[in-house]
């Protein structure tokens, strides 16, 4: 498949591979067509997406089709009316904001104050490039080794698409969680895979832990497809709005390991969370 795409002084040309079978999805990769060069791309390699404008959106949009952020922003919108949530001065931390493709879909439901947080500096050059007005603050930082943010206090938490992968594992997500006040909501996507109690990194145990009625309770689910995959084929995502119900216990926050702590590995008790299968 060949998608043109224009960005600011030339053309580039996005061309995937046709059909590739068995390519794991952190695997999968495009050629980049630009000038008189040719060279083979990660989809997931999101520093170099990010330093060509109109890259990111042009493949990951356009090309595969991805719908994350709609079908996310739809969910929350139907949380925050129902739960009559003040929009205009909510203050929400995203996870893994990228080059503000989300932020954008937040600051479209009124959220009066976005913070973006990303482990990539060219993350935060490319939000600042392509959508300057969406972040009142962007933070660049890998909240497995330290906490810029600690302290701060946020209305709700986004995250879409940007789990399981290794960029950011259970650690880093419940430090941002953490973040959330009491009453507050977290929007997340994540692969239905990795919602599987015994899957390896560790999201579908931890999801069970904190959706348990003590430290959060779901309140919107749908799976959807989140884009085509290389293979042609359509990668199933959930997409998750739940309500946190009380501050985190330290003892679960400082859990050591940056993959998939102890209880991540154990049996968990059956709780509300739809079955991914």
């Amino acid at each position: 498949m060949t998608t043109p795409a224009v960005h600011a002084n030339q053309d580039i040309v996005i061309r995937i591979p046709d059909r590739v079978e068995g390519c794991e999805q952190d695997d999968e990769w495009f050629l980049l067509e630009s000038g008189d060069s040719t060279r083979r791309v990660r989809i997931h390699d999101y520093a170099e997406l990010y330093r060509v404008p109109g890259l990111y959106e042009a493949l990951v949009y356009d090309t595969l089709q991805c719908r994350s952020h709609d079908r996310i922003a739809e969910l929350l919108r139907a949380v925050l009316r129902e739960g009559r949530d003040p929009v205009d001065d909510a203050s929400v931390l995203e996870l893994g904001a990228g080059n503000g493709v989300v932020g954008e879909k937040l600051k479209a439901l009124g959220i009066g104050r976005v913070t973006g947080l990303d482990l990539l500096e060219e993350a935060r050059a490319a939000a600042a490039r392509d959508r300057p007005e969406v972040y009142d603050d962007y933070v660049v930082a890998d909240l497995t080794a330290t906490n810029p943010l600690a302290g701060r206090v946020f209305d709700g938490l986004t995250v879409v698409a940007a789990l399981g992968f290794g960029d950011i594992p259970t650690r880093a997500f419940l430090r941002s969680a953490d973040l959330v006040r009491p009453g507050g909501w977290v929007a997340m996507t994540i692969k239905s895979e990795f919602l599987e109690p015994d899957d390896e990194t560790g999201f579908g145990a931890l999801l069970r832990e904190l959706l348990n009625g003590e430290w959060g309770e779901l309140e919107a689910y749908q799976r959807f497809q989140h884009r085509i995959a290389t293979s042609g084929e359509g990668i199933v995502y959930a997409a998750l709005v739940w309500r946190k119900l009380q501050a985190f216990p330290e003892e679960l926050v400082s859990l050591k390991g940056t993959v998939a702590p102890a209880w991540a590995r154990a049996p968990t008790a059956a709780i509300a969370l739809p079955s991914p299968s």
